[in-house]
This record gives C-alpha cells, structure tokens and sequence, in this order.
C-alpha cells in the first residue's frame, strides 16, 4: 500500500493532499472536480466505430479490410486458410 500512494502522490501532487484522520494517512482531492471535467474525460470512449467492411475479392462477401475472408479464407487474392470440406 505505501507503493501505491506513494506512486499516487508522485503522479497527482498537484491534485491531492495527504490527511492524517485518525492516525492514519488519507488521500483526499483537493478541489473538487467539475462535471464538466469529469464528462470530458468518460467522453473518450464514446468514439468506438463498428469496423470497416469491404468487399472479398473471391467470394464477394463482406468482411473486415486487411483480415482473412472468413467465409473463403482468401487475402489479398490468395488462400490463406483451407476449408475443412476442400482438404477431405
């Protein structure tokens, strides 16, 4: 635990403040964080995007752009992955 708050304390000197409460060491804000700052950094995640589809040269089915057809098993134009059916 000493680690810790002491990596805690090195990273966020200028946010916080050690109390003693009661014989033991706190680490409390030192002011409080606005919702907007607070909003600001959740907002970072709002930006995740489905991934982008493209066209498989082969077999012309949708798929992931620069990963394996999953469907044909063809990339850029060869085979990469052999079906279970065309190795029997």
């Amino acid at each position: 635990t000493f680690f810790l708050q002491s990596t805690i304390l090195n990273k966020y000197k200028n946010k916080i403040d050690v109390k003693i409460h009661g014989g033991i060491k706190m680490i409390e804000p030192k002011k409080k964080v606005s919702k907007a700052r607070r909003n600001k950094r959740h907002s970072a995640n709002s930006f995740a995007t489905a991934p982008t589809l493209v066209e498989c040269s082969h077999c012309h089915e949708m798929k992931e752009s620069h990963k394996v057809c999953p469907k044909c098993g063809y990339y850029n134009g060869k085979a990469v992955k052999v079906k279970k059916e065309e190795a029997k």
